[in-house]
């Protein structure tokens, strides 16, 4: 289990949609870093110090299972990198299209087995 914030560097404020959108690319990301279906759950929009909204909605996740990641044979100080470069293609539709069927089948292929 892990938590983090997300936070503009120029310390602007989020739309609603702007952080769900994060949140989408964030779960195909972790999903494709872990090599299975993850979600972030439990997300939580602060206003300063005040929460103003939560979200407790379901999400698809798997259970717990021993795969075999790419990630297990790299240096994982590359995940800064990554993750740019993922958030990057993420922004246009098609991008977004390609990341996440491509990644639903890598995480589906029976290499895994």
């Amino acid at each position: 289990m892990y938590s983090g914030n997300i936070i503009k560097t120029d310390k602007t404020k989020f739309s609603y949609l702007e952080t769900n959108e994060i949140i989408s690319c964030l779960d195909v990301f972790i999903s494709f870093i872990n090599g299975r279906k993850l979600s972030c759950l439990f997300t939580m929009g602060f206003n300063e110090d005040c929460k103003i909204w939560t979200d407790y909605n379901s999400k698809r996740v798997e259970t717990y299972k021993d795969v075999k990641t790419f990630l297990f044979y790299r240096n994982i100080d590359s995940l800064n990198l990554m993750w740019k470069e993922f958030s990057t293609i993420w922004q246009s539709a098609s991008g977004k299209d390609f990341l996440t069927s491509i990644i639903h089948w890598y995480i589906e292929s029976s290499w895994f087995d």
